[in-house]
């Protein structure tokens, strides 16, 4: 008979993070390639439901993707802050939280969420 193996909340973790990584720069690189609008929306939508996806799977599972550094009385509600922009170079590092620094997650076109400090990050509307 086999061994099923069994794996450690933090191993868990860990392959979520790493799995999120690795998709981001593979994401980064397909959009990059792609000239045509339809695609690079076809694109966009596949980042937001892959990072919903992990995002679900680590709460199906109880797993706090980071440590958050706000105060515990003021995890309650998740925090909206408006970005003024994110910079789309061709090769650009990974989108970071302002506090923790860890790669935040796409939850729609304009809106980015921090699971270790559990803050949404709102792109702002350009005026015009």
């Amino acid at each position: 008979m086999q061994e099923i193996a069994t794996l450690s909340k933090e191993e868990i973790k860990a392959t979520l993070i790493a799995t999120h990584r690795e998709n981001q720069i593979l994401w980064r690189k397909w959009l990059n390639q792609t000239k045509d609008f339809p695609a690079k929306s076809g694109l966009y939508r596949y980042r937001e439901g892959f990072d919903t996806a992990i995002l679900n799977l680590a709460q199906k599972l109880h797993i706090t993707l980071g440590v958050s550094s706000i105060p515990a009385k003021n995890q309650k509600k998740n925090t909206v802050i408006t970005l003024e922009r994110i910079s789309v170079l061709p090769n650009p590092p990974a989108v970071t939280c302002l506090y923790c620094h860890e790669p935040l997650f796409r939850k729609s076109s304009k809106r980015w969420y921090c699971p270790s400090c559990k803050v949404n990050f709102r792109l702002r509307q350009e005026e015009g």
